[in-house]
């Protein structure tokens, strides 16, 4: 009996031992994935957000008087405060509608780089 029982404990252990690291080894891959995620969302997409505005003011100082863009310093200032808030563009369309394309594509391609390192 005690052979027997040897014989399934060798035959056991590698698969017990695989199945105990792989719940392991997901839940580390579940934690980093929601550290990363919180990260994203506290400084980085922040920081993106900001880019994206910026590239909007280059895109106005730029291109904004042969498009019909007008946007005040005030507003722009209101944009850098809360760039997801396009309140202050409310009464411009075109201003309103290239500065949420500009500042998304900014947070999606800030987004995009850092998955693919």
């Amino acid at each position: 009996m005690e052979g027997a029982a040897a014989d399934a404990v060798q035959r056991l252990h590698p698969a017990f031992t695989t199945f105990i690291n792989s719940g392991y080894l997901e839940s580390q891959r579940q934690l980093r994935d929601r550290l990363l995620k919180g990260e994203w969302d506290e400084t980085v997409k922040e920081w993106a957000l900001r880019n994206g505005v910026a590239e909007f003011q280059k895109y106005v100082v730029e291109h904004g008087e042969e498009k019909g863009i007008k946007v005040s310093w005030d507003d722009i200032q209101k944009l850098y405060a809360n760039p997801e808030d396009l309140s202050p563009l409310a009464d411009n369309e075109p201003a309103r509608l290239m500065a949420q394309a500009v500042i998304t594509q900014a947070d999606y391609n800030t987004d995009v780089r850092l998955q693919a390192k």
